[in-house]
Order: C-alpha cells, then sequence, then structure tokens
C-alpha cells in the first residue's frame, strides 16, 4: 500500500521519474562505495589493488623502457605516482603471481 501512495505522490509531484532514479542511483552508490571503503580499510595492502600493468611500449631511441614509463606517469599522474617495476621475462612474473595467489590462499 505505501508503493501506491508515493506512486501517487510521484505522479503529483514536478519531479520525474528519472530525477527520482538519479537519486535512487546516487544513493546506491554513496552506499556501495561506503561498504567498498570499509572493506579495503579493513583488508590488508595488496599490490594488485595499487598496481597498473603496462605493455607494447614503442621503443625510443633517447630513452629506456623503464625512463619512458616513470616520465609518462610523473607527467600525467604526479600526485598518486610511487614507483615502477619493469618486467622482461612474462613467463617469470606469470610465475611470482601464481605463487604469490597460492600464498594468500
Amino acid at each position: 500500500m505505501e508503493d501506491f501512495h508515493a506512486r501517487q505522490e510521484l505522479a503529483g509531484s514536478s519531479e520525474t521519474s528519472s530525477d527520482i532514479d538519479k537519486l535512487s542511483i546516487s544513493n546506491e552508490y554513496g552506499k556501495v562505495s561506503t561498504m567498498r571503503l570499509q572493506f579495503l580499510a579493513a583488508e590488508k595492502r595488496r599490490l594488485d589493488q595499487f598496481s597498473v600493468l603496462v605493455r607494447n611500449i614503442p621503443p625510443d631511441p633517447d630513452e629506456s623502457v623503464s625512463e619512458l614509463v616513470e616520465h609518462f606517469f610523473l607527467v600525467n599522474h604526479s600526485n598518486t605516482y610511487l614507483t615502477h617495476q619493469v618486467v622482461y621475462n612474462a613467463n617469470r612474473l606469470a610465475k611470482l603471481v601464481k605463487k604469490e595467489s597460492r600464498m594468500q590462499n
């Protein structure tokens, strides 16, 4: 019965259903983002929460791959960039990720 009255009020109001939908979505987003922040605050910090994988960097005769990556992130993400690690052998990286995953379980 309460839903019926709410619909009646909406029908008589100047707000459109899309305004109500936006408000509802905004409220839900707030709830979900709060729950996510609480979850992350309770968890141990993990590299995969803060890592970015960059692949297929075009070669530059004047700079190494490491210098290119560092320059890009310092220019575009200077407030959040900390460091980088260049990995040349992806098979070795895959083994490390698999080992780390087993240790977490």
